[in-house]
C-alpha cells in the first residue's frame, strides 16, 4: 500500500512494514499504483518507480499523454486513443475512443 503522510510517499507491504519513502517535492503527485509499480506526474512527466521509489522510466506527457488508470499495464489517452504500455512505457496496444 502507499500513503501520503506529511508530503512524503510512504510505501508499505503486506504486514503493514514501511518499505520506502520518498517526499513529494522528489516524485511529485501519486496518479495511481498496482502491486508492482507507481506512476507519479511531476511537471510535465509522467515517472514510473518501483515499491522502493527506483525509478524505472520518465516520459513527457505529450509523448503518452494524459494518465487514464493502472492494472497490469498504465493506460493512457491521447488524440482520441486509449493506449496501453508496460512499466517502461512502451506501447503495448491502442484502441481508438468510441464517443
Amino acid at each position: 500500500d502507499i500513503e501520503l503522510q506529511s508530503n512524503y510517499y510512504k510505501v508499505f507491504d503486506e504486514n503493514g512494514r514501511k518499505i520506502a519513502d520518498k517526499h513529494t517535492s522528489v516524485v511529485g503527485d501519486l496518479k495511481g499504483f498496482n502491486s508492482e509499480y507507481m506512476v507519479f506526474m511531476r511537471g510535465d512527466y509522467y515517472a514510473i518507480y518501483d515499491e522502493k521509489f527506483r525509478k524505472i522510466t520518465e516520459k513527457h506527457k505529450s509523448t503518452v499523454g494524459d494518465f487514464r488508470s493502472i492494472s497490469t499495464t498504465i493506460n493512457f489517452e491521447r488524440g482520441g486513443n486509449v493506449i496501453s504500455f508496460d512499466e517502461n512505457l512502451k506501447e503495448i496496444s491502442r484502441r481508438h475512443l468510441q464517443k
